[in-house]
């Protein structure tokens, strides 16, 4: 196995463990700064804003949204960076070893990113629905039990429980359309993937026979490759987790 492999194996495990200690710190004190400034902000907001945004609403705020955040800048932003510094070193030895293979590998890496740019516009609109539906249903349950001696004084169980399911059905239908929505680039990417991989084999036959590549060489270009695709489908999980934190 050539060596310059190795050498890529063993940078690709500092910078991953490198970023995983700094961003694992990052995320804890942004969290911490984050959710003191909104507090802070709730307390100087005048009684106009509270009575548009429901309490159970601006809970879900500063409790929940903030916590995707941190999960954002503490595992998916660190697996996004090793990702692209695997990608990044991968890219490099593929055109290093040969220029046009390393091309023709290369172009369904960039069909995915055409389809990314495409795709995410649409994906980050479902997600804002959806954490939308979240924060309505939220308040409703904050509202329902803040008055619930009142419900139950008035008998008005049926009146709520109709708004809560109306509130719940309209988070389910928006969870489905957004997990929908987040799952469409994993197939997609493995598509392109294996379209890479398909590439290397046939153009790589084909420089074997004309005597410029050996059989050899097409195994690490392989294991280049894979080791360049491979972390596409860890992103495609990543950028839905992005449109949803973003």
């Amino acid at each position: 196995m050539d060596i310059r492999y190795y050498i890529f194996l063993s940078l690709a495990l500092f910078t991953s463990y490198y970023q995983t200690q700094l961003m694992g710190g990052v995320g804890q004190r942004l969290l911490f700064t984050l959710r003191n400034a909104i507090f802070n902000k709730l307390q100087v907001l005048p009684v106009v804003f509270f009575n548009a945004n429901k309490a159970g609403d601006l809970i879900s705020r500063v409790n929940n949204d903030t916590e995707k955040l941190n999960t954002f800048f503490s595992q998916s932003l660190v697996q996004f960076i090793g990702s692209i510094v695997t990608m990044t070193g991968a890219g490099i030895f593929l055109l290093i070893i040969n220029v046009k293979l390393g091309v023709a590998t290369l172009v369904p890496a960039l069909l995915i990113l055409i389809f990314t740019k495409l795709v995410s516009p649409w994906v980050k609109k479902k997600n804002a629905v959806n954490m939308t539906s979240v924060g309505g249903m939220s308040a409703e349950i904050q509202e329902s039990l803040n008055n619930f001696k009142v419900i139950v004084a008035f008998n008005r169980r049926d009146y709520f429980r109709k708004r809560f399911d109306k509130a719940n059905l309209q988070n389910y239908t928006t969870a489905v359309g957004a997990g929908l929505a987040n799952n469409i680039f994993l197939p997609v990417y493995s598509l392109l993937s294996a379209l890479a991989q398909l590439v290397v084999l046939l153009y790589g036959i084909y420089l074997i026979a004309s005597g410029s590549f050996s059989i050899g060489l097409l195994v690490s270009y392989l294991a280049y490759a894979t080791h360049f695709y491979n972390p596409l489908r860890q992103l495609a999980t990543l950028w839905a987790s992005f449109q949803v934190n973003l």
